[in-house]
């Protein structure tokens, strides 16, 4: 079908007129069917890793259940996020304007190495291809419905950086970090590099298995839910579940302090610094937004939430049943902000799963349009959901000036691929602020 603009967008109002039909429905059933229901006939994930003593190190074993369910898949595709921070890579993961905030201490790098490979017990062929040695390609084809059990051997080098996988002084994050299946349609794996524009990720939902071995000095944050934690020596082995969900992701700290909240039957953690005088603030905001949006969106339907504080080169970043806030946001309100955002990505990428590199409004503009709805049912924050709006119209009008000043036009369409900005501001101007207009302007004419 030609993908027309108004096409897609029609599409995407459609799409969020079935949410509010359909996603409360959820919450008829019981609390742990929803997700069980949604588990069924997903490909899974069994990892065991260790993290090295220093924390710039990950090896392990991942072992994924695979089934071709709607094609045959002549070979399987993984990405390998982890080797764009390589010294030889030639698409690289952060722009040369944040290269400073990306590394503090000076350029350095990581890597991902695949060590071995075994399909259903032998050995199998493998090699790097994609853009840019970003894939990993194993030699393995399925017949439609035919299934397959991979065993894969990796090490992970982590860099010195604030960005999504790295590590820096107290802290290390883990994001994007194993062997992920690439998505395959219209005849084709999905195989975009990890660009340094917006949240270059595309993934589909699965189970999780992860027990994962660190040093005791650090605590952690992690998609899931921690079923087991047993001390051996100066390592915590922690055994991690995760049904129906996009991702995984975890995050290491010595300094984290916790603080517990139920809402509903969900446990949200606030994981600040030890010493932090807005540990039980930001707790209360992260348990006003997750309440907010199950009123607004239907019921989020897992365990756990967590909200950790982290050194990163962004404001925030979202992964299932984790979201990540900057270490050097002072502000309140911005940090009210952030963790509304990123609690809002739950369903904005998480529950309703989009291509954010072809089409990242579906999910940023949708979180950034929910933290207007969070200041608009919550006025404790001397801050209102029409100013954020009005705050938006004002600076993008003022972003048009200044770009048509100096190019003599703006781009500004809103539904194009993130390597189609030409930078960051770009990025941020049109999917960010361009997009939270957008939805209100939908909404008035709602």
């Amino acid at each position: 079908m030609k993908k027309t603009i108004f096409g897609r967008i029609s599409c995407f109002v459609f799409a969020i007129a079935l949410i509010f039909v359909f996603v409360p429905s959820f919450v008829g059933c019981s609390f742990d069917d929803t997700v069980k229901k949604a588990s069924k006939k997903l490909n899974s994930y069994a990892i065991s890793a260790t993290l090295s003593e220093d924390g710039k190190q990950v090896t392990a074993t991942e072992q994924v259940k695979i089934e071709a369910k709607n094609n045959a898949l002549p070979e399987l595709w993984f990405h390998l996020y982890g080797r764009a921070f390589r010294e030889d890579s030639r698409i690289l993961p952060y722009s040369t304007t944040s290269t400073a905030k990306c590394f503090p201490n000076g350029v350095n790098f990581g890597n991902m190495e695949v060590l071995s490979v075994e399909a259903d017990g032998e050995l199998a062929k493998f090699s790097y291809g994609g853009q840019d040695q970003n894939i990993l390609i194993v030699e393995k084809s399925l017949k439609k419905g035919e299934k397959t059990t991979l065993e894969i051997e990796f090490v992970l080098s982590l860099c010195e950086t604030t960005h999504r996988l790295g590590y820096f002084k107290d802290n290390v994050n883990l994001g994007n970090w194993y062997p992920v299946l690439c998505v395959f349609e219209n005849g084709e794996f999905v195989a975009d590099p990890y660009y340094s524009v917006g949240d270059p990720f595309y993934s589909e939902c699965a189970n999780y298995d992860v027990q994962f071995e660190y040093p005791a000095k650090f605590e952690i944050g992690s998609t899931g839910k921690i079923v087991k934690q047993t001390q051996n020596n100066q390592f915590v082995k922690a055994e991690i579940e995760a049904k129906a969900v996009r991702d995984f992701a975890l995050v290491f700290s010595t300094k984290f302090e916790s603080k517990k909240k139920k809402v509903g039957e969900t446990t949200v953690e606030y994981l600040g610094y030890a010493g932090d005088s807005d540990l039980d603030k930001n707790l209360e905001t992260a348990a006003l937004a997750l309440a907010t949006f199950n009123k607004l969106f239907g019921q989020y339907p897992y365990r756990t939430l967590t909200v950790a504080k982290t050194p990163f080169l962004f404001g925030g970043m979202e992964y299932p049943n984790l979201v990540w806030i900057a270490d050097n946001i002072s502000d309140d309100v911005e940090k009210a902000k952030v963790i509304a955002h990123e609690i809002a990505h739950q369903w904005w990428y998480g529950l309703v799963g989009n291509n954010e590199v072809s089409d990242s409004y579906i999910d940023e503009a949708m979180a950034e349009y929910s933290t207007v709805l969070f200041f608009e049912k919550n006025d404790v924050y001397g801050y209102s959901g029409k100013q954020m709006v009005e705050d938006a119209a004002t600076s993008y009008e003022l972003y048009e000036e200044v770009i048509d000043s100096i190019k003599g036009t703006v781009n500004d369409t809103l539904n194009q691929k993130t390597t189609d900005f030409v930078s960051e501001y770009e990025y941020v101007y049109v999917v960010y602020v361009k997009g939270t207009l957008f939805l209100d302007a939908l909404r008035d004419k709602v």
